[in-house]
C-alpha cells in the first residue's frame, strides 16, 4: 500500500461573480428582485490532499482512497448592487449573521 499526503496553505483565495434575484421576497413577503456582484475573500485557506493506492494480486495499481479537503480561516463577503442601502445590510447580513448557516 502506498500513501500520499500533501497540504498546502494559500493567504487569500478571492472569488467574484454576479447575480439576479428574479421572484424574490424580502422577508418573506414582500416582493423584490435586482442584480449586481458579489465578492467573496477567503482567507488562511488551507488545502489538503490524500491519496491511497494499493496492488492487486497481478501487480496492477488500484486507487483505494482519494479525498480532498478545505479550510479557511476567516471569511469576507461584499454585495455591489443598485440599490441604495442594500450592499451594507446584505454585507453584514452575510458575514456576521448567515454565512455559516447557508454552507451547513
Amino acid at each position: 500500500m502506498q500513501a500520499l499526503r500533501v497540504i498546502t496553505e494559500v493567504p487569500l483565495v478571492w472569488m467574484t461573480g454576479t447575480y439576479n434575484l428574479r421572484r424574490a421576497l424580502l422577508f418573506g413577503f414582500i416582493p423584490s428582485g435586482g442584480s449586481g456582484s458579489f465578492n467573496i475573500d477567503l482567507k488562511g485557506v488551507t488545502v489538503g490532499l490524500i491519496v491511497t493506492l494499493r496492488t492487486d494480486q497481478s501487480g496492477e495499481l488500484i486507487l483505494d482512497r482519494f479525498e480532498v479537503g478545505i479550510h479557511w480561516r476567516d471569511t469576507m463577503i461584499k454585495f455591489d448592487s443598485p440599490w441604495r442601502g442594500f450592499d451594507k445590510v446584505a454585507d453584514i447580513l452575510m458575514n456576521k449573521v448567515m454565512f455559516f448557516t447557508i454552507l451547513y
